[in-house]
């Protein structure tokens, strides 16, 4: 699939005579075998970020299987994997550098998973271990990583804490809401903005649900009140909800900005950060041995990504709309081939 231009899901087009460039130095060829479908592909199609490549194949969330190596890697024929957000030997922790974005940069500046094939640099890619469709693996990265490196690495999230998560029931904020029960926190509160998402989050284990509008604030929601506010909240809708998440925050409070839907901005109230001795932690990605560390959690925790909805690739422009239309709880993958591993 490969986006000729910024615009609607239509621009999305199938070819399928689409070039796959042998590896070279430093370099491994991919058999793409699912592909996750993030918000962050709606903002790359619809151009929030104005560096995307011409003819782009999007797609940042893929585990494939080794098929070719070019010269000086690691990686053998056979093995199977899951991609980071760029290769971390370029660049850690922004992949934006003085001089711009990473030359490796997965659906923005190189091509991505929604392909067969796709060709990268040995160091965006990191092994998965056995017990692991490739359909679960593909999002653990973008899903889970993300929040494990803003919140476990960085912000010391620890189960002494009170916890609040927004945009609770998508691909991210179910895997933070996961994340936080399988760690211990003291109390989990769930944001929805849709009743209908009520029981999924309660399958999940959230002890504390607030469905949201913009005539009800969550900060001056009585859960949040009576709990004396927040120790963490994991920002995961971005401009609408981030003013209110930090409102919620205890002293010395922690938010973890690791989603941003609308592309948007907000103004930063500077003397409540300063006077509550509040702390914003944005996360992008995760480091690599980190997500080592973390497939190793979730096997031993026995969690897994939850997946609303399985497609072929030709159908990567539905997928989009379901993301656009909120009618997804948890992440949408599309499975490209048919071996979806697990051993």
């Amino acid at each position: 699939m490969v986006l000729e231009e910024a615009g609607p899901n239509a621009k999305l087009i199938l070819r399928t005579n689409h070039e796959v460039r042998s590896p070279s130095h430093g370099e491994v060829c991919i058999r793409i075998d699912a592909c996750a479908v993030a918000f962050r592909d709606i903002l790359d199609r619809t151009g929030a970020f104005p560096f995307i490549k011409r003819n782009a194949v999007l797609g940042h969330e893929f585990a494939g299987t080794v098929k070719a190596v070019g010269e000086n890697t690691n990686l053998q024929v056979g093995e199977r994997v899951v991609s980071l957000h760029w290769d971390q030997t370029e660049a850690w922790p922004s992949p934006l550098t003085p001089n711009g974005p990473v030359n490796s940069f997965i659906g923005l500046t190189v091509d991505g998973g929604y392909a067969e094939y796709c060709t990268v640099t040995e160091g965006t890619l990191v092994r998965v271990p056995n017990g692991w469709s490739a359909i679960q693996a593909a999002p653990v990265m973008s899903t889970f990583g993300t929040v494990w490196q803003g919140a476990k690495v960085r912000a010391r999230l620890n189960p002494e804490d009170t916890v609040l998560v927004t945009g609770c029931s998508g691909g991210v904020g179910s895997s933070a809401l996961q994340i936080c029960k399988a760690i211990g926190c003291k109390t989990v509160i769930a944001v929805t903005s849709s009743q209908n998402k009520v029981g999924y989050l309660k399958k999940l284990g959230a002890d504390e649900i607030i469905i949201t509008d913009d005539q009800n604030p969550f900060h001056k929601n009585s859960k949040v009140l009576s709990l004396g506010g927040c120790d963490v909240a994991i920002e995961c809708v971005g401009g609408p909800t981030f003013l209110q998440s930090l409102r919620c925050l205890k002293p010395e409070g922690r938010l973890v900005l690791v989603g941003n839907v609308s592309n948007s901005t907000v103004p930063l109230p500077l003397g409540l950060c300063i006077l509550k001795s509040l702390s914003v932690v944005g996360s992008d990605s995760i480091f690599s041995d980190e997500l080592i560390q973390l497939f190793r959690f979730l096997s031993e925790e026995n969690l897994r990504p939850n997946i609303d909805h399985i497609l072929p690739l030709e159908k990567a422009n539905e997928a989009h709309a379901l993301l656009e239309n909120k009618c997804v709880s948890g992440r949408i993958v599309l499975q490209i081939s048919p071996d979806n591993w697990v051993d």
